[in-house]
C-alpha cells in the first residue's frame, strides 16, 4: 500500500491547480503517486528530511515505500492502538472505543467515530431489491415477489403483499407495478385493486402524489412520456417521437426532467413545448448513465473511464456537477469506485461504488460533500445492488452476502462520521 496521498502532495506541493472540469481523466487519478507526476525521491525506500530510509529498516517516524516522502503514522494512523510500520505501511493493533476503520484501509487509522461501520437492520434475506422508506417504515421486495417492511428503528418485519414486478410508495397507499398494470391498496395490507391498466409496456414511472408518469416505447421503437391521474383515467401524451432512450425522469413543481443521450429536457406536467436545459459535454472514454440527479436548477453524475472487470481492481472516476444554463461541469471529487448510483440528500451525495459489477465484496457506500471535497467510505466491502436510502440521519441500502444464493441483509449506517 502506498503512502497517504494528502501527505505526498502537502509535501511535495505538486497537486495544486484550478478546479478540474470534465474532459478525459487521467489514468493514474489526479495527483500524487508516481502516475501523478510526484517526484521520484528514493528508490527502494522512501525520503525523510532527505535521507533516503530503506523499507526494510522503516519506523513508524519514518514509514513508506516506491520512493516517496516517509509517513509519520503517530499522525497518519487516527484512533488506534499499537500504531506500527510494517514494510514500509503504517499499521495497528486495534480501533480505540467507538471508532471504526471503514474504508478499508489501515494505514489511516480508524477513520469513522461510529462502534460499527453498518448496522443489520434485517438479516438473512433472499434477493432484497427496491428498497424505500416512508420516513417510519423500510420497505424492500425479497426474489420471490414478497414485498416486506420493517419500522426504520428495527424490530420484526411484516410481509404486506406479493407483486411479479416493482412497486411505490405514496401516504397511506402502495402500488403495485407490474409490465403494464398498477394496482393500489393500503400500506398495512389488504386486497390490490387495479387503477391503470396501459399498452405498451412500462420502461420507468414515476409520481408525484397526483397523477402518475411514465416512459414507453412503441412498436415502431419510438420513445413516449405518457400521464395519467394517480387513481386512474385517461391516459395524456406529453412527449412523443424521440428516436432515442429516455432516462431519469424526475418530476419537480410543474415540470417533469428526463435525460436523453447528453442533454438534459423539460416539459410541463400539463404538456406542452419541450425546452433544452442543459447540455453536459460529452467524454468518449466515459458513459453518463445510471448515477444521475436531477434537481430544479443543477445536476449531479457520476463518470468511470475506467474500471477492472474481475476482481478489486480500482477505478478511475469522478462525481460532478453542473447548473442548468451553464457549460462547464465542476469536478466535485475523484473517487476510486465506479460510481453505479448517487444519491444527494442534504449536504451530501451519498454514491454506490462497484469495483467489480458481478462480485459481492467490492463495492463500498460513499459519501462527498455537495460543494466537492473529501471523500469518505462509509462501508466498504458491500455488494453492488445497494438501493441506498437515506432517512433523517441514517442511510439503509440492501446487501447482497452471497451473489450465488442472493442471500443478503437490510442495512443500515449513520450518514454523519
Amino acid at each position: 500500500m502506498k503512502p497517504l496521498v494528502g501527505v505526498m502532495c502537502a509535501a511535495l506541493a505538486v497537486c495544486e491547480g484550478p478546479p478540474l472540469v470534465v474532459g478525459d481523466l487521467p489514468d493514474a487519478g489526479h495527483g500524487g503517486g508516481t502516475g501523478g507526476g510526484a517526484a521520484v525521491l528514493c528508490a527502494g525506500g522512501c525520503s525523510s528530511g532527505g535521507t533516503c530510509i530503506s523499507t526494510s529498516t522503516n519506523t513508524t517516524a519514518a514509514c513508506g515505500f516506491d520512493g516517496g516522502l516517509c509517513v509519520d503514522c503517530s499522525s497518519s494512523v487516527l484512533h488506534a492502538s499499537l500504531v506500527s510500520c510494517s514494510t514500509g505501511t503504517c499499521d495497528y493493533f486495534a480501533c480505540e472505543t467507538g471508532w471504526s476503520n471503514c474504508d478499508d484501509d489501515r494505514s489511516n487509522g480508524c477513520e469513522r467515530n461510529v462502534s460499527a461501520c453498518f448496522d443489520v437492520l434485517v438479516p438473512d434475506q433472499l434477493g432484497p431489491t427496491h428498497v424505500q422508506s416512508d420516513g417510519v417504515d423500510i420497505y424492500w421486495r425479497v426474489e420471490d415477489g414478497t414485498i416486506r417492511k420493517v419500522a426504520r428503528t428495527g424490530g420484526p418485519h411484516t410481509d404486506i403483499a406479493v407483486t411479479t414486478g416493482a412497486f411505490q410508495l405514496d401516504g397511506n397507499n402502495l402500488y403495485l407495478i407490474t409490465d403494464t398494470t398498477i394496482s393500489v391498496m393500503p400500506k398495512t395490507g389488504g386486497t390490490p385493486m387495479p387503477v391503470l391498466t396501459t399498452s405498451p409496456a412500462f420502461e420507468s414511472i414515476i409520481t408525484d402524489g397526483v397523477s402518475w408518469f411514465w416512459v414507453t416505447r412503441t412498436p415502431d421503437n419510438q420513445m413516449q412520456i405518457k400521464a395519467a391521474p394517480i387513481s386512474g383515467g385517461a391516459e395524456s401524451l406529453l412527449v412523443g417521437g424521440v428516436q432515442k432512450q429516455i432516462r431519469h425522469l424526475t418530476a419537480i413543481d410543474g415540470d417533469l426532467l428526463f435525460v436523453v443521450e447528453l442533454d438534459i429536457l423539460k416539459v410541463p406536467k400539463a404538456g406542452g413545448v419541450v425546452s433544452r436545459v442543459a447540455s453536459v459535454p460529452p467524454n468518449p472514454a466515459s458513459y453518463f448513465d445510471n448515477a444521475v440527479v436531477l434537481m430544479r436548477d443543477r445536476v449531479y453524475w457520476g463518470r468511470t473511464t475506467k474500471l477492472g472487470q474481475h476482481g478489486p481492481v480500482p477505478a478511475v472516476a469522478a462525481v460532478f456537477t453542473m447548473q442548468y444554463g451553464e457549460s462547464t461541469p465542476t469536478r466535485l471529487a475523484d473517487l476510486t469506485y465506479a460510481p453505479a448510483r448517487i444519491v444527494v440528500d442534504g449536504a451530501f451525495i451519498f454514491v454506490e461504488g462497484v469495483r467489480d459489477f458481478t462480485t459481492s465484496g467490492f463495492s463500498a457506500v460513499l459519501r462527498v460533500p455537495i460543494s466537492g471535497g473529501r471523500v469518505d467510505i462509509l462501508a466498504s466491502g458491500q455488494s453492488p445492488r445497494m438501493w441506498l436510502t437515506p432517512v433523517a440521519d441514517t442511510l439503509y441500502w440492501a446487501e447482497w452476502r452471497f451473489i450465488g444464493p442472493h442471500i443478503g441483509d437490510i442495512r443500515k449506517t449513520s450518514k454523519n462520521p
